[in-house]
């Protein structure tokens, strides 16, 4: 298993970082829609125990469409966008802290995850076409820092681990490792702050957003947790040997890019140069 994760990631990893870096806006935006759109969708239909091949067919055209018209509409929404998709996390937190595993709650009302990936999945995307048109680095900062966060949360938990975080839905991720999480982004915010010639006067700010947006990504990788465990799964597909599928890679994400991008709106931080784009 490891070695696959290894190859998988070799594989990936440079052709993300070209992407990223190289790629217009808009075939970025087009190539971006490929694994949350649509490989995103499919294995959320998936999660939804969704069984005929038809009915996931028309969800993830369903999510398409949806996205195609916040694409075409965001000028006269862009707002009403930012709202909906920070709205909807600070929900999903709620649910996530009164989650019972016993519970037949979702069961009896499918249309919470079903609605749920239309927001999730679209928000997304949209925030991801936004953040690299502001400066692609900030996507892969994004990226790294979601990383990190789960890397220090990992060897802090194991050493340090005590006291469960949500042991209805991941019994190995503990209070410890959000610790250690947050001290390791704390440092990648001072990196960059620098980085990206943030303000001195918004550093502090700059800062607070960062680790904010690691607490609110520990929500995107536990809503997707609980979805698999209502729906049965180990992991959300198989696409990507030794990880599973699109969404146990992006889960953390999910959450995360509408609230960096919106909090560097917000700061004024958006069209900030950094030390590789003068």
């Amino acid at each position: 298993m490891l070695k696959q994760r290894i190859i998988t990631a070799a594989i990936l990893l440079p052709l993300v970082i070209v992407t990223v870096l190289f790629a217009p806006n808009r075939t970025f935006l087009l190539l971006s829609a490929i694994p949350l759109l649509l490989i995103g969708g499919w294995e959320w239909s998936r999660l939804l125990s969704m069984t005929d091949i038809q009915h996931r067919t028309l969800y993830v055209l369903a999510v398409i469409a949806v996205a195609t018209a916040a694409y075409f509409l965001n000028a006269l929404f862009f707002k009403a966008i930012i709202v909906i998709a920070l709205l909807w996390w600070v929900i999903a937190i709620g649910l996530l802290a009164v989650y019972k595993r016993e519970s037949m709650f979702y069961m009896h009302r499918p249309w919470i995850f079903s609605s749920a990936g239309f927001i999730v999945l679209v928000s997304a995307w949209w925030f991801l076409g936004k953040l690299h048109s502001f400066n692609p680095q900030w996507v892969l900062y994004l990226i790294l820092l979601t990383a990190i966060a789960d890397t220090a949360a990992y060897f802090s938990g194991k050493a340090f681990g005590k006291h469960k975080l949500a042991p209805e839905l991941s019994p190995g991720k503990t209070i410890e490792g959000v610790m250690g999480a947050a001290l390791g982004v704390f440092l990648w915010g001072v990196l960059g702050a620098w980085y990206f010639h943030v303000p001195a006067s918004l550093w502090v700010y700059f800062i607070l957003l960062v680790l904010l947006t690691m607490l609110v990504s520990v929500a995107g990788d536990l809503f997707i947790s609980m979805m698999k465990r209502e729906s049965g799964f180990k992991d959300s597909g198989s696409i990507l040997p030794g990880h599973g599928g699109i969404l146990d890679r992006v889960d953390s994400q999910l959450a995360a890019l509408p609230v960096f991008t919106s909090g560097l709106v917000w700061g004024g931080l958006q069209n900030l140069s950094s030390y590789g784009l003068q």
